[in-house]
C-alpha cells in the first residue's frame, strides 16, 4: 500500500481529490489554470511511463502499457474537457478589467468572459471608434488588429495575442463615425473575441492592456 502511494503521487494518476499542480484559483478565470496545468501533467506522466516500459524491452509489458496507456489518455481527456466546460460556465459573465499603454483609435467598452460550447477559454470585446475614421487595409496593422496583453496584478506582461478585424483584411474600405460599434463580421455585435491559448500560465491574471503595434512587437 505504501509503494502504491508513492507510484500514485510520481505519476500524478487520480488517487485523490484536488489539482496534483497545486496552482491556486484565478479571481477571473477561477479554477481553469489548474485544470489546464493537471491535464498537461497527467499526459506527460503517461508519456514518461510509456518510455520506461519501452526502455525495458518486454514486448509483453510494451503491449499491455499500450492498452492502458489509451484507455487512461481517453479518460483523462473526458475529465478534462468536462471539468473546463464546467469552469467556463460558472466564470462566464465576468468582466476583466482594461486599460490602454497610449490612446488608440478605439475604445473597449466591454471585455467580458464568454461561455463558447466548444469549451474555449474565450473574452467577448465590445468596441468602438473615438472619432470619425475611414479605414483602409492599406493603413497598417494598427488599423487592421487590436493587440492586448495579459497582464498581472502587478502589471507584468504574462502573454500577449493580435485579434484581427477581418473585414478590414479583405481590401475593403470602412468608414466608421464616432461611438460606431466594431466588429469582425458584419451582421453581429460585438463579434470580437480573445482565446486564451494557455490558462495554465494564466493563475496570476489580473487585466488586459491594449496597445499599439509598435509595443506589441517590441
Amino acid at each position: 500500500m505504501t509503494l502504491a502511494a508513492i507510484i500514485c503521487g510520481i505519476l500524478f494518476t487520480a488517487c485523490g481529490g484536488g489539482s496534483k499542480s497545486g496552482l491556486k484559483k484565478n479571481q477571473f478565470l477561477g479554477a481553469l489554470p489548474a485544470i489546464y496545468a493537471d491535464y498537461e501533467l497527467k499526459e506527460t506522466s503517461l508519456k514518461e511511463r510509456a518510455k520506461k516500459v519501452a526502455n525495458s524491452g518486454s514486448l509483453k509489458k510494451m503491449v499491455k502499457e499500450a492498452q492502458r496507456q489509451e484507455e487512461e489518455s481517453t479518460k483523462n481527456s473526458a475529465k478534462f474537457e468536462a471539468d473546463r466546460k464546467a469552469e467556463i460556465k460558472k466564470i462566464a459573465g465576468k468582466t476583466i478589467p482594461v486599460s490602454f499603454k497610449t490612446p488608440l483609435w478605439y475604445d473597449i467598452t466591454a471585455a467580458t468572459l464568454a461561455d463558447n460550447d466548444d469549451g474555449t477559454p474565450t473574452i467577448v470585446l465590445t468596441a468602438k471608434a473615438l472619432d470619425d475614421v475611414t479605414v483602409r487595409s492599406s493603413d497598417g496593422p494598427n488599423m487592421s488588429n487590436f493587440y492586448c496583453r495579459f497582464l498581472d496584478k502587478n502589471g507584468a506582461v504574462i502573454a500577449q495575442t493580435a485579434v484581427m478585424l477581418y473585414y478590414l483584411t479583405w481590401g475593403q474600405t470602412k468608414t466608421f463615425a464616432a461611438g460606431d460599434a466594431l466588429k469582425t463580421y458584419e451582421g453581429k455585435d460585438p463579434q470580437i473575441y480573445v482565446d486564451m491559448r494557455d490558462p495554465k500560465g494564466m493563475v496570476n491574471f489580473a487585466s488586459l492592456e491594449f496597445v499599439s503595434f509598435e509595443e506589441y512587437t517590441k
